[in-house]
């Protein structure tokens, strides 16, 4: 039965169509498209939560520990840091910030709560859900942090108005010039010069 996987792929092409249809006012809709997320995340991490198996946790030891590190630690970063020639546009230090991003997540949730059904293992659900909630809270504590050491206090959440008015005046002063050369051109163009 593969419901579970046309599902999945449904969602992707529907997000691909969404997407598509509001590239052109990709600004504007960005905050939409931000809080439509949030909207449908939520109560997959509230249900989540609610099925994290404390217990469980206990008795992976320290092997459960040591994969979930691991995971964090070599799911992204090193393929990223290998492949990082083929964007040369990136500064080392970008490319190090987006090799650690890649939380572990919905998805996995899914794949994981699946494989478990499908196969009957049992420490499939425990060790998954501890890599998944030490991954939301690594990534959760050090995404701010990171950021604006990234893009410098620019980037700080509470300087969004400055950054909005600087960049709109930044963007009319380019209409600005872009009409004046305009009107230039079509002078030379008319011989009015």
């Amino acid at each position: 039965d593969d419901n579970g996987l046309i599902g999945i792929l449904a969602v992707f092409a529907a997000s691909l169509m969404f997407k598509r249809k509001t590239s052109d006012l990709q600004t504007r809709q960005a905050e939409v498209q931000g809080s439509i997320a949030r909207f449908f995340d939520l109560p997959v991490f509230v249900l989540f939560g609610a099925m994290l198996p404390w217990a469980k946790w206990g008795t992976l030891g320290w092997h459960g520990v040591l994969f979930v590190v691991l995971l964090l630690l070599f799911r992204r970063l090193p393929w990223w840091l290998l492949f990082r020639g083929f964007d040369r546009d990136l500064a080392r230090r970008e490319q190090w910030f987006i090799g650690w991003f890649g939380p572990v997540g919905v998805a996995a949730i899914y794949y994981t709560l699946l494989s478990a059904d499908r196969t009957g293992l049992d420490w499939l659900w425990p060790t998954t859900s501890l890599a998944i909630c030490v991954s939301i809270v690594a990534h959760g504590m050090t995404a701010t942090p990171l950021a604006r050491k990234l893009g410098g206090a620019d980037y700080a959440p509470w300087r969004k108005e400055e950054r909005e008015e600087r960049e709109r005046k930044e963007g009319k002063a380019r209409k600005e010039t872009d009409q004046r050369e305009n009107c230039e051109e079509r002078e030379v163009v008319n011989g009015e010069k």
